[in-house]
């Protein structure tokens, strides 16, 4: 997506752990959205102040919003 003319993304960091993301913006890792557990639903989210804040807000309801509707 783009913010305020410049990019944002939220992508697996690797194929092994999907469940583990990373927050880039402009193409350099930000921030880091990953479980507390394997087995676990909830999440640690550790994202840096580049970010704004209601980008960062709005991250955390994607989030909370897709994994209502996974089921995971």
């Amino acid at each position: 997506m783009e913010f305020s003319g410049r990019r944002v993304q939220l992508k697996p960091l690797s194929i092994m752990t999907p469940r583990r993301c990373g927050v880039f913006l402009d193409g350099q890792q930000q921030g880091l959205i990953e479980p507390v557990h394997w087995y676990s639903r909830k999440k640690t989210i550790g994202i840096s102040d580049e970010i704004p804040t209601a980008l960062q807000l709005f991250l955390f309801t994607l989030l909370t919003f897709n994994e209502r509707r996974s089921g995971q």
